[in-house]
């Protein structure tokens, strides 16, 4: 829809941990801009201004900005269907290690199911992302 109403660079929110996932890698940002540029003939660019950065990072660019805190506050990425953060997902984790490593208080706790998963399994993820994960887990257990 971007592309259509006319504009030639396309931001697409993908954070650091998530650029092995086919559909948020540079390989998909090249192809689509390749595919966006063809079919509405001229350059169009498809990238992620935050791929270098996690979640604990994108939150402290914001408040560096002196940005009001609401709209993070304001922010859900809940995978439950209830209304708010159910404090037991995956999305639930990160935004309150998140908010929790910038000195916000997310408005909601962390069960001890959710946090138990990601100690249990820290060791299966890549020695830059386990150090930042114990960053969190240490956080998450305070």
């Amino acid at each position: 829809y971007a592309a259509l109403e006319g504009a030639d660079n396309i931001a697409v929110i993908v954070q650091k941990d998530e650029m092995s996932i086919p559909d948020r890698s540079d390989v998909f940002f090249d192809a689509t801009s390749d595919l966006l540029s063809l079919l509405n003939n001229r350059r169009i660019e498809v990238f992620s201004p935050f791929a270098s950065m996690d979640k604990t990072d994108m939150v402290e660019w914001f408040l560096h900005r002196d940005l009001p805190v609401q709209p993070l506050l304001d922010t859900v990425g809940c995978y439950s269907d209830e209304d708010g953060h159910c404090g037991d997902c995956p999305a639930c984790l990160r935004r309150f290690i998140a908010f929790k490593n910038n000195d916000i208080d997310p408005g909601y706790i962390l069960t001890e199911k959710i946090k138990s998963i990601y100690r249990k399994n820290l060791s299966s993820y890549s020695e830059d992302r386990q150090e930042v994960m114990r960053k969190w887990l240490k956080e998450v257990t305070t």
